[in-house]
């Protein structure tokens, strides 16, 4: 391989490693909405206050990503991209909320029916601006246990390998990326548990 090949070889690889970084790349569009307390009883977890995290960061799941209860525990990465209302947007903010009910069911009204997703009053500030009945979303559901606090961390660690040949002595040249970090502040807010009751 020239080293004119080697270099788009890298540039490509470069490219698709971006691209892979993009966490909302594939995320899929809909409209949320906010609902305040009380937050109980929940179709996921009656009661028990021990469902929701102490982030304030959760919601209540519409009746597209519902799907007969299996919603209950998923978690989203959620970011407003547009509202009725200019500048009702924090589009640089993205939340990671967890669902702890069902929107159709919920103990408190959402301040607009037919949504994807009603936020708590905490998610929805984090994201929106002022008070809009509802906002433009995009979310993805994400996996993992941990939504605890508003900083997450992701690592990975990438190698590549090319070959280079270079007369009759084959060389392997690694390019290695470590520890790619993403930390993304989400929460403004300062940590109380929501109003229950």
């Amino acid at each position: 391989m020239n080293p004119k090949q080697f270099l788009v070889v890298c540039l490509s690889l470069f490219l698709l490693f971006l691209a892979h970084l993009s966490h909302l790349s594939l995320a899929d569009l809909g409209t949320a909405a906010s609902y305040a307390p009380p937050y109980m009883p929940t179709a996921c977890s009656g009661n028990d206050g021990s469902q929701f995290p102490s982030s304030n960061l959760f919601a209540a799941a519409g009746e597209a990503i519902w799907d007969n209860g299996a919603a209950c525990g998923r978690q989203y990465l959620v970011r407003c991209i547009s509202a009725a209302a200019p500048n009702s947007c924090n589009p640089s903010q993205t939340i990671r909320v967890k669902i702890v009910d069902t929107a159709q069911t919920s103990a408190s009204r959402p301040s607009r029916g037919g949504t994807v997703m009603v936020l708590s009053t905490t998610a929805f500030g984090a994201i929106a601006n002022g008070s809009p009945p509802s906002i433009n979303i995009e979310f993805q559901q994400r996996t993992g246990t941990e939504i605890e606090g508003t900083s997450e961390r992701f690592e990975e660690d990438l190698t590549f390998m090319f070959e280079r040949r270079t007369g009759d002595s084959r060389n392997e040249v690694g390019l290695r990326t470590r520890s790619i970090m993403y930390l993304a502040e989400h929460d403004p807010a300062p940590k109380k548990k929501p109003e229950l009751e």
